[in-house]
């Protein structure tokens, strides 16, 4: 949070409260991830799977959203890699129906199987790639992850943000994914606050945390993340997501307060934690 001129901190997060819940009574727009991810989908016809197809593939830890059969893949001029299992697939065989007006209706009878691989399972030149943005870098924002203290391991998945406590591990979609090199900073200082409450820094309590979306824990790291956009100059840019991203609150932060002032409080040790900060001014 940057530096007040003649306010005390709780001052400055009772304003920050109240500028929150005027913002969301002007309507805000919901909150909605700020990066793009795609459904899988057959990289050779284009065509979207669905159902029970788009969510087994979607589980099946590619970050390539694409897949195709053996010899669809071969039409690319692209092979699947020795050594490499497909992955099932249940395809509706369709039958025609003719009703007693005469009207023509199609209908699932059974299914059959198939067998597809991920973009990842084969090689070629003609392999298709998810387009990424072209963000440059944020030179103060990579400043502050790369100095973090004990920082967490941090990996890319092309499809969700989150921490895992157990591994003290970082999950997040790459920086080419996000809207804006703004909104990639702003979800990562928010995960790298969930990484504070480890045993190891902090030692919150985080237990079942990720089962319970508007736990506390979630508001602390949302407040730190808003600390530190402010820290890195960014925070004009991500401010009505941060303020859609805590909408729920909004009945609980009208009754009580006191909720800002405490989870304010824990975020702002969350964002000296990753700011290397030791003895934090009062």
């Amino acid at each position: 949070m940057a530096k007040g001129k003649g306010k005390s901190k709780v001052h400055k997060l009772e304003e920050v409260a109240d500028a929150i819940l005027e913002m969301l009574d002007a309507g805000t727009i919901p909150w909605r991830k700020p990066w793009d991810s795609t459904s899988p989908e057959n990289g050779v016809t284009g065509k979207a799977y669905r159902g029970f197809n788009s969510v087994w593939l979607a589980i099946r830890g590619f970050g390539s959203p694409y897949w195709a059969g053996f010899k669809q893949w071969r039409t690319r001029k692209c092979t699947v890699r020795g050594g490499q299992h497909g992955t099932t697939i249940f395809i509706p065989v369709m039958r025609k129906f003719e009703d007693t007006d005469g009207e023509t209706t199609f209908r699932c009878v059974s299914f059959r199987t198939g067998t597809v691989f991920n973009a990842e399972q084969v090689e070629g030149e003609n392999i298709p790639t998810v387009e990424e943005r072209d963000h440059d870098s944020i030179e103060a924002c990579e400043k502050v992850v790369a100095e973090m203290p004990k920082r967490p391991e941090m990996h890319v998945d092309p499809e969700r943000a989150y921490y895992i406590p157990s591994k003290d591990s970082v999950h997040i979609p790459a920086l080419g994914q996000f809207h804006t090199a703004e909104a990639y900073y702003s979800t990562v200082f928010h995960e790298l606050a969930h990484s504070t409450g480890h045993k190891s820094r902090l030692d919150r309590d985080l237990r079942n945390y990720a089962t319970h979306a508007y736990s506390k824990e979630e508001l602390v790291a949302e407040f730190a993340a808003a600390m530190l956009c402010g820290h890195t100059g960014i925070s004009p840019a991500v401010i009505e997501n941060s303020a859609a991203y805590i909408a729920t609150w909004r009945k609980r932060l009208s009754e009580d307060k006191s909720i800002v002032v405490k989870a304010a409080s824990a975020a702002q040790r969350a964002a000296d934690n990753i700011l290397g900060v030791d003895k934090p001014q009062a």
